[in-house]
């Protein structure tokens, strides 16, 4: 994509560059491609071609043009565009600052109905 929208971006020498390859556990560190020596860039550059970029930006788009039209025209209902993730609601965004008001409101309530040890209030 590089070679393809910011050209002056990429140095002379991307042709000989080593493939950079990470786990999924590196994946989760922040900034992990320049952590240990890395270089900064993920993948195979040597393997990069402007027009391969480009089929695969035409693709992207061709796909996120269907779903924009087809929500705005009507024919796609909005779970269409959603994750199915969104349907588990411990996914969703706002749930566990959701789940721990609950939690607090339901613990406030079992307290104050607590009985006194003596018995009867």
């Amino acid at each position: 994509m590089m070679l393809l929208l910011r050209p002056d971006l990429v140095g002379d020498g991307w042709r000989d560059l080593p493939a950079a390859r990470y786990s999924m556990a590196h994946r989760l560190i922040p900034n992990y491609p320049l952590r240990n020596g890395g270089q900064g860039y993920v993948g195979h550059p040597a393997l990069a071609d402007p027009e391969f970029a480009k089929a695969t930006l035409t693709v992207l788009m061709d796909e996120a043009m269907k779903l924009v039209t087809g929500l705005l025209d009507g024919s796609l209902r909005l779970s269409r565009g959603r994750s199915p993730f969104f349907a588990m609601p411990f996914f969703r965004t706002n749930f566990w600052p959701v789940a721990a008001g609950v939690g607090a409101a339901a613990i406030a309530f079992l307290l104050s109905r607590k009985q006194p040890q003596g018995g009867k209030p």
